[in-house]
């Protein structure tokens, strides 16, 4: 293997192991996003499910669009 092809290999590896260190990073980002998501939804389901077994209305509102 001549030096010009080594290079050329390890310049490649050096371009993949940047790019799935980024992409990695990405991916807690959108995990820990998702987390919080799941966790306001668990909130939310948890506030209506009280609501209704207290027996009170839910109050009804209209869309912001009307």
């Amino acid at each position: 293997m001549d030096e010009t092809r080594l290079i050329e290999i390890e310049t490649k590896i050096a371009f993949l192991e940047r790019t799935v260190d980024e992409l990695n990073g990405v991916l807690l980002e959108v995990r820990a996003q998702v987390d919080r998501i799941e966790q306001t939804l668990s909130q939310t389901r948890e506030q209506l499910e009280q609501q209704a077994a207290s027996g009170a209305d839910l109050p009804f509102q209209k869309p912001p669009h009307y």
